[in-house]
């Protein structure tokens, strides 16, 4: 996987390490980044941010292909979700069966529909289309593993245990500080509020921006040939038949971009071709030759508040968390040790 960009993530008009996939001449629209063999969400935002379809299908199609969403499971609720629920299991006896048919049972103890219903909740819509039940007896399968450690560890009385009871206590302690920042930040950041401080800042996050549609093909002779027949008219006919790029089945489109979302030889000639005309010149970059339209410019573009939200309700998040936590502090007696006094130097020896 070849990642090509490091830049403004999601069009907010901030720097934040980010990277963008091969796949996705969007840029911007794309905040999966591949690291260490994994997926992680946008780091400046902890959501995944995108228009309309949601993640964007290109990397989507790159994942299913190369089978990463194995990979997603076993990252995420692989080894981590195995000792941290066993631990919890054995807390509570092995109480929590769940509800719903029973999918399977671990030495006489069953594993019910929603257990596995909870963890599939947890798994981008678009990572499982097609994949669904494959991913099913996956997440079954984790969770046998689990009831396995958790019944292994009562056979071993591991509750008697020291090293157990300091790790029950930490996921305990991690749990009741989760659950007291789930009920603040779900009470404070709401849609309501999030709209209000899109609305209050809108202006602030404009940015001059291209909406253009692209066919993508492998030599210069291919892609000057259809500028022969290319019109406004016909250019999302013409991509769907002829673009070898991901975005061919929605015609080319590239939807509203940044100049920076863009690696610079795209860029230059997106943003030089007046609206409405397909570009005089092919494009080449890496990933072969673009025919490019451009529909629209917008000196001062703004992306709609769907595209923004994650950005904004971290915003909003980080903004209530400060605050509770000051109050906390304020209504707090907090006496900090004095630092130990440095031993006194040995005499010189005579």
């Amino acid at each position: 996987m070849v990642l090509i960009k490091r830049g403004p993530c999601g069009g907010n008009g901030q720097d934040h390490p980010v990277r963008w996939c091969e796949f996705c001449v969007k840029g911007g629209q794309c905040s999966w980044d591949l690291m260490d063999g994994g997926l992680q969400s946008c780091i400046s935002n902890g959501m995944v941010m995108a228009t309309g379809a949601g993640i964007c299908q290109a990397l989507v199609r790159f994942l299913r292909n190369n089978k990463r969403i194995d990979d997603m499971i076993n990252r995420v609720f692989g080894k981590m979700m195995m000792v941290s629920a066993a631990v919890l299991l054995v807390a509570c006896g092995g109480e929590d069966a769940g509800t719903g048919a029973t999918l399977a049972t671990v030495n006489g103890t069953p594993i019910k529909e929603s257990r596995v219903g909870e963890q599939l909740a947890q798994i981008p819509a678009e990572l499982l289309q097609g994949r669904e039940a494959d991913v099913r007896r996956q997440l079954l399968d984790r969770l046998i593993d689990q009831e396995l450690v958790a019944q292994e560890a009562k056979r071993l009385k591991v509750t008697q245990d020291a090293e157990y009871k300091k790790q029950l206590e930490q996921v305990e302690l991690q749990m009741q500080a989760n659950a007291v920042i789930n009920k603040k930040v779900n009470e404070a950041v709401t849609v309501e509020k999030l709209r209000e401080a899109y609305e209050a800042s809108k202006l602030q996050r404009a940015f001059p921006a291209v909406k253009a549609k692209h066919i993508l093909v492998p030599t210069e002779a291919e892609a000057r040939a259809i500028m022969q027949v290319a019109t406004p008219q016909n250019f999302s006919d013409l991509a769907k038949t002829k673009s070898k790029g991901p975005s061919a089945q929605q015609g080319g489109d590239l939807g509203w971009f940044r100049r920076e979302a863009m690696i610079p030889e795209f860029a230059s000639v997106a943003f030089a071709t007046p609206i409405g005309t397909v570009a005089t010149t092919p494009v080449k970059t890496q990933f072969g030759w673009h025919v490019v339209l451009v529909e629209d410019r917008n000196d001062k573009y703004v992306p709609p508040f769907e595209q923004i939200e994650p950005q904004l309700r971290q915003e909003m998040t980080e903004q209530v968390l400060q605050r509770y936590l000051g109050e906390l502090r304020k209504g707090a007696t907090i006496t900090y040790a004095e630092p130990a006094a440095a031993a006194a130097p040995a005499p010189a020896a005579k």
